[in-house]
């Protein structure tokens, strides 16, 4: 078998073992708990579970494939910190400053002072991503591994990063199907208008990500604080505490979170080639 069929073969596997693992834990949380929001307390056991699919999936097939050393090698990348200066500058600020730039064009009201959203988004960012959205969230720690250090890590070897950005997103949003059924999770958006905007925002994610992984020299540090900025950026954005959410639509307010996204990977292809050069530095 060739590099090639067999990194497939390895890819196959591991959607197979994510998808299975997270629907069959979810769906015994929806039995067990009977729950009809996403953020009903029953089912946050099964919802941490399942997060963590990607993970399990990613060291039993390098492990199977690799052995010892390469689980070593996958683990190791957790505590990649070496990183110069601006890439951290880029994980903790690139995604809130457009955010708040963005909501200010648009003629989105606060609800509170600007200064103190740009102050808790900004300067407290990584100790919101390391609480909000690492060590109390869900996502994050229990994905990244899967997501960016099996699947990001093989595609890269084959495909372009434009590629790798479209087929990850797709399977990163498909992976989430059954939690599609709670309106929360959907923003109140019908399933046929939530699916393929939620699908775009993953896409434009991996994209942004896959830049990231590069930077970073394969830092699972890097993608889990990134992942984190992330989700708790964006649920500031959707909290009607911070804004005046009533002169938008959900549908309206999704497009302009997909608005900070597409800028976002913009951003990240205009810097591509600088910090090309500073990782090889």
């Amino acid at each position: 078998m060739s590099t090639s069929q067999q990194s497939i073969l390895q890819l196959l596997m591991f959607v197979i073992v994510s998808y299975a693992f997270a629907w069959v834990t979810w769906s015994f949380g929806f039995i067990q708990s009977d729950v009809s929001q996403l953020s009903d307390t029953a089912f946050a056991p099964y919802l941490l579970a399942g997060s963590f699919a990607p993970t399990m999936a990613a060291l039993i097939i390098t492990a199977m494939y690799g052995g010892v050393t390469a689980i070593r090698d996958l683990l190791h990348r957790l505590l990649r910190i070496r990183m110069h200066w601006s890439l951290y500058l880029f994980i903790f600020t690139a995604f809130p400053a457009i955010s708040i730039t963005v909501y200010v064009i648009f003629g989105i009201p606060n609800s509170i002072p600007l200064w103190q959203i740009a102050v808790t988004l900004l300067p407290v960012a990584p100790l919101n991503a390391l609480i909000g959205g690492i060590i109390f969230g869900y996502g994050p720690l229990g994905e990244e591994m899967g997501w960016r250090g099996f699947m990001q890590e093989r595609l890269g070897q084959h495909y372009h990063r434009f590629w790798n950005a479209l087929i990850i997103g797709v399977f990163w949003s498909l992976w989430h199907a059954p939690l599609f059924r709670f309106d929360d999770f959907r923003l109140g958006l019908d399933l046929g208008t939530f699916f393929p905007l939620y699908t775009l925002s993953l896409v434009l994610m991996s994209f942004t990500m896959a830049h990231l992984w590069r930077w970073s020299g394969g830092s699972l540090f890097a993608a889990i604080f990134f992942h984190a900025i992330i989700n708790t950026t964006t649920s500031k954005l959707t909290d009607s505490t911070w804004w005046d959410l009533r002169t938008r639509t959900n549908l309206e307010l999704y497009v302009i979170v997909l608005v900070i996204f597409a800028l976002t990977a913009l951003l990240a292809e205009t810097l591509h080639r600088t910090y090309g050069r500073i990782t090889h530095e």
